[in-house]
């Protein structure tokens, strides 16, 4: 684990000459780093588990540059870690504000959105990123898929996971079982066992590709 060793402003107290007795301050320095390198850590303590460190650095690195959306999206994103949707949507329609055509943002309000149970504004957010970005179409449609599963509508989950992995790239073996589980489920909850079966085969051959 990289470790940063914060040095903090020394306060210095310069005693007048000539006979005066009151003393002048020299103030204490000011933060080195910039927003990006606040980032830089920021991802790096993400990347180890330590949220709340990385939490404090994405708020380091919006202090110096509110406008810095990818600090924004990663703020968001230890948000939803942390299970705070709520804080989770509000960085994410921060970052929308300046970056209003990602795709991948609409995704993960979405998913903030779900995990909330707010299905409508979940199912707005999936369809405005599957008319962004093309090329993430099938990360999309799951994420549709599973919007509709929890809503109890099994039968559209099953055509939103089977058009995910229809159009899956073939390399993605991780994406594609994740994907196969969410199709096992939501056939199981409509009583298709042998096909529930079938999708978890798949899935189990997947992963271990």
């Amino acid at each position: 684990m990289k470790l940063l060793v914060k040095i903090a402003g020394s306060l210095f107290l310069t005693i007048a000459l000539l006979g005066c007795s009151s003393f002048s301050l020299i103030p204490a320095s000011k933060d080195p780093l910039s927003a990006e390198e606040h980032l830089e850590l920021g991802v790096a303590y993400e990347s180890s588990g330590e949220l709340e460190l990385a939490r404090r650095e994405y708020e380091r690195a919006l202090d110096k540059n509110p406008d810095l959306t990818q600090a924004l999206i990663n703020l968001g994103n230890v948000h939803y870690q942390m299970e705070d949707y709520l804080l989770a949507e509000k960085e994410y329609c921060r970052a929308l504000k300046l970056n209003p055509q990602n795709g991948d943002l609409y995704n993960n309000l979405a998913w903030a959105y779900l995990s909330q149970e707010r299905f409508e504004p979940a199912h707005q957010a999936v369809a405005q990123a599957l008319s962004l970005n093309p090329p993430h179409r099938h990360i999309y449609l799951d994420t549709q898929g599973v919007i509709y599963h929890r809503q109890g509508r099994y039968q559209d989950a099953v055509q939103s996971f089977k058009e995910a992995i229809r159009l899956s790239p073939e390399n993605s073996s991780r994406f594609l079982s994740e994907a196969y589980s969410n199709l096992a489920e939501s056939y199981r909850a409509l009583g298709l066992e042998k096909e529930a079966q079938e999708a978890e085969s798949k899935a189990r051959n997947l992963r271990q590709d």
